[in-house]
This record gives C-alpha cells, structure tokens and sequence, in this order.
C-alpha cells in the first residue's frame, strides 16, 4: 500500500471516531495530508538540496537552498568567529609556556590617596561623627578591626585635643603599622 493511501485510510479512521466540524475537518486534512500534497522536495529530507516555496512578488514555486555555504559565507563566519581574539591579546601557547614580562599588579595602576588636610574649624559633633565612620569604613584588617571598636568605646568621651590626635592617627597613611604596633604592643 503507498503512503498516501495509509494517510488518507488514518484521516478517514480519525474521522469516524471523532465528531469534527468543518474547521477541525481542514485542520485534520492538514495533520494527515497524502504524501502526494506535499511540496516536491520536503524539508526534513536530506538528500534534497532544494525547498520550493512562494515567492513574494510570482506565485510560481521555485527551488530555495537550504543550507548552501558559498565561499564570502565561510569568510564571514571565519571572521566573525576569530575577532573577539583581535580585540584582546590572547597567547595560545600553554600557560607553562608563556613568558610573562609584565608584572600582575603594577604599582602605577594603584589609586593615589588624597592628602591629609585638617579642618579647623568643624564642629566637635560633626568631627566625632566624621571620624567614627573613617573607624568603621576601614574594612577587615586588623587595624580596621581595632579602630572601629576604639572608636565605638571611647570617641563619645573625647575631648577636643585626642579628637584631633585620633584624627590625625587614622587619617594619616603613615601610621598603620604605628597602630597596629601600639594595639598588639
């Protein structure tokens, strides 16, 4: 028996076990059409090199490729695939084979710390405000560690001369291992 006639033997079996309407009808047909009502060259066979299809602007069928790669497409897809290593400097060599001359952290990369300058003129509120959250910003380290719990214990009882020393004690870059020396002792 050929394919269409077991297609139109299902659709026709489809049919009288099921109680279908005029639209379900057209969608059935479409679901189980004859092998005859297909286009010349299917999609899913792989042997053929051509689809057919309307074509906008004439209603005649003409062959499409499917999956035809000329040479300008292989260019394409060869430059395209190799420009993000234009962007970036990438060695193929393996890392155990690679000369590394330039040093990970260059010391000209680094951010510049501003210069200490003091207020003389700001309010004692404002300055024990002020330095308690320099104690408290300064991270995880051992210093920062020691100065925000300083701070939280005895920047309240200050006067205004040890506010001054504190501020001058944190605010200067100098002084982190003089901290940590007086602290551990």
């Amino acid at each position: 028996m050929h394919l269409w006639k077991k297609s139109e033997k299902a659709r026709l079996e489809l049919r009288q076990h099921v109680f279908v309407n005029a639209t379900q009808t057209r969608l059935l047909d479409r679901m189980v059409s004859p092998y005859w009502r297909r286009p010349r060259y299917w999609v899913d066979d792989p042997y053929q090199p051509y689809q057919e299809r309307n074509n906008f602007w004439s209603t005649r069928k003409k062959p499409l490729p499917l999956c035809r790669i000329d040479e300008n497409m292989w260019k394409t897809l060869v430059t395209a695939s190799f420009r993000p290593f234009q962007a970036r400097k990438v060695s193929l060599l393996a890392p155990c084979c690679r000369q590394v001359d330039i040093p990970v952290d260059p010391e000209s990369h680094e951010p510049t710390i501003p210069p200490y300058e003091e207020k003389p003129n700001e309010p004692t509120q404002t300055k024990r405000a002020r330095l308690l959250y320099q104690s408290r910003k300064r991270g995880m380290l051992e210093n920062g560690l020691l100065l925000s719990t300083f701070a939280d214990k005895y920047l309240g009882n200050m006067t205004e001369t040890q506010l001054k020393d504190y501020d001058r004690l944190i605010n200067l870059p100098s002084n982190d291992w003089d901290i940590y020396y007086w602290a551990v002792g």
